[in-house]
């Protein structure tokens, strides 16, 4: 099986690493295959993901992201004010 590398290496080491996982996937016996396969898939999907949530993350702030979500919310409403209550009655026992 011959692996053809199509991009493009940004550093010199980078090239020594994809030759250096070529080698070792070329070299691997047939069973083996599809369970590196699997796990080179999963950690590139967990790369990237990780990586849309940390640009997501730096677009706007979560406490932007979440404004407004409860706006004329009455079950919310109610929530903050048995809240609120609790709170008060506290700080009179006090």
């Amino acid at each position: 099986m011959q692996i053809q590398d199509t991009r493009q290496p940004t550093t010199p080491g980078e090239t020594d690493l994809r030759q250096q996982l070529i080698h070792e996937i070329q070299s691997l016996p047939n069973d083996l295959l599809s369970e590196v396969l699997d796990f080179l898939l999963f950690t590139k999907a967990r790369y990237l993901q990780q990586q849309e949530l940390q640009s997501s993350d730096q677009k706007e702030p979560w406490w932007k992201q979440i404004s407004g979500r409860f706006a004329n919310d009455l079950a919310y409403d109610e929530a903050m004010k048995l809240g609120r209550d609790y709170r008060n009655s506290l700080r009179s026992t006090s």
